[in-house]
């Protein structure tokens, strides 16, 4: 079960065209396109006659037309035409999901239509932050959405999946602090008098030891935001050193499968090509590492019979309470109390 009264990334503002395409979302299958004037368009990807996908038919202008027997439908998922039949029977119609670009990508409500407010997409203004540098990526990953959260919000395993990019040895050995607001998780971890991880000294040039940060927020059902920062040891001066914002927006396909939208957003190192692509080609690197380990993880986890748990540890306090708000999140759409 998914939170269903929420704002999720169905794709990047690029991948939507005038062009159909599926993509699965929530375990639903939809048909994503442009409109003549630009507006995305997100409907149900199953031809409401007989169910065959409407992402295989053909569109012209603005009218969506299925491959099977031809029923015509408009960007609302109105039907236009029946071939052969004058008269349109109003319950004859594609379920349109409400859609809006912003911050260069289509997000899609599964809530009652009437609910769409654009005003609860969360916030990632630093994809677009003046004076800051984006790398922004996607990608596809075959496990359970809420093994990814997990991973960004108990950050330990640096020191042993990412030794060439992020990790280093002092990180596991701090233990982390986590809280949680009404509707956010915090965890935080300062990690003092360290070595910097190889990838920041690759971007900024410090003097010797550092202070790391890492600031994480989660909102549900699945957001995480990480703050990022590196600075000589003792200076406590944020304008220098190493800034980023890491913004993970993870959105389920199915219960076994999930789309990954990730953007980092420097504020050091402005408009350096350079310094993008080396960005760029470490942060991939490391999302094929975290791949790897989740995939793995999640085949692994089928073994577990009803009374297996994974255990927990101090680290986990932030996993513990995200899970729980989402638990909490779809107990409540369900009308079940919490």
């Amino acid at each position: 079960m998914f939170v269903t009264k929420q704002w999720y990334v169905a794709a990047t503002s690029e991948e939507v065209s005038d062009k159909l395409f599926q993509r699965w979302l929530l375990n639903k299958p939809c048909v994503l396109y442009r409109t003549n004037s630009g507006e995305p368009v997100v409907l149900d990807d199953r031809c409401p006659h007989r169910r065959f996908s409407l992402s295989k038919g053909t569109l012209a202008g603005d009218i969506l037309t299925c491959g099977y027997h031809g029923l015509s439908f408009s960007p609302e998922g109105n039907c236009v035409r029946i071939p052969g039949q004058e008269k349109i029977p109003p319950q004859i119609r594609a379920r349109k999901l409400p859609a809006v670009d912003k911050y260069g990508l289509v997000w899609v409500w599964f809530g009652e239509e009437d609910q769409a407010d654009e005003n609860l997409i969360p916030d990632f203004h630093w994809m677009e932050k003046d004076g800051w540098t984006v790398n922004r990526g996607y990608r596809e990953m075959a496990c359970n959405y809420q093994l990814l959260v997990d991973n960004l919000l108990d950050l330990t395993h640096e020191t042993f999946v990412h030794k060439a990019t992020i990790g280093h040895t002092e990180l596991a050995e701090v233990p982390i602090e986590a809280r949680q607001n009404e509707h956010t998780v915090h965890v935080d971890r300062i990690v003092r008098n360290c070595d910097p991880p190889p990838l920041f000294s690759q971007c900024v040039d410090f003097s010797g030891k550092v202070d790391r940060y890492q600031l994480i927020r989660f909102e549900a059902p699945s957001f995480v935001w990480i703050d990022a920062r590196a600075v000589d040891t003792g200076t406590n001066d944020f304008s220098k050193g190493l800034r980023w914002e890491v913004m993970n927006l993870i959105t389920p396909a199915t219960t076994e499968k999930l789309h990954y939208f990730w953007g980092v957003s420097r504020a050091f190192g402005y408009g350096d090509s350079k310094t993008t692509e080396k960005i760029q080609k470490a942060i991939e690197q490391t999302f094929d590492e975290d791949q790897t380990i989740l995939e793995e993880q999640h085949e692994l986890l089928k073994l577990d019979g009803p009374n297996d748990l994974m255990m927990a540890v101090h680290n986990d306090r932030g996993v513990t309470l995200a899970r729980r708000m989402v638990k909490e999140r779809i107990e409540r759409e369900n009308g079940v109390d919490a």
